[in-house]
């Protein structure tokens, strides 16, 4: 897909997609290893870089500034701030997590659900109380 203000493709290998309040669309890159924001129309905005996102898969919101990040080569789910533009670690090996796919966050009831990649021996789905 290009953007199409600029003809630049946009992804190279994209795999997760969340959509902020304001309808921004960001979407993980396993390719260039990175997150990229687009408005509606499909514009890039923002490409946002860090060595700990080694890939990012699965996105989610969990208010309008932070997005949670499954990175599956860190085994680890992390807090991006928008703003400040910080990864922060949340959840790793320590807390079962392994390989991780997608992450889905359901503020009613403040859970995180996160799925793990093909393990035989762990469960495929673990779920964490998050504030």
């Amino acid at each position: 897909m290009d953007d199409l203000k600029t003809g630049q493709q946009l992804f190279e290998y994209p795999n997760y997609i969340a959509i902020s309040n304001s309808g921004d669309i960001f979407v993980t890159d396993s390719g260039t290893r990175t997150i990229t924001q687009t408005d509606l129309t499909l514009c890039n905005t923002q490409t946002i870089t860090n060595p700990i996102l080694k890939p990012p898969l699965g996105i989610v919101f969990v208010n309008t500034d932070q997005l949670l990040v499954a990175v599956p080569d860190d085994h680890s789910i992390v807090a991006l701030n928008l703003i400040r533009g910080t990864v922060t670690p949340l959840l790793g090996k320590k807390d079962g997590i392994r390989k991780p796919r997608a992450v889905a966050w359901c503020p009613a009831s403040k859970k995180l659900y996160v799925s793990l990649g093909h393990n035989v021996n762990a469960k495929f789905l673990k779920v964490f109380n998050h504030e």
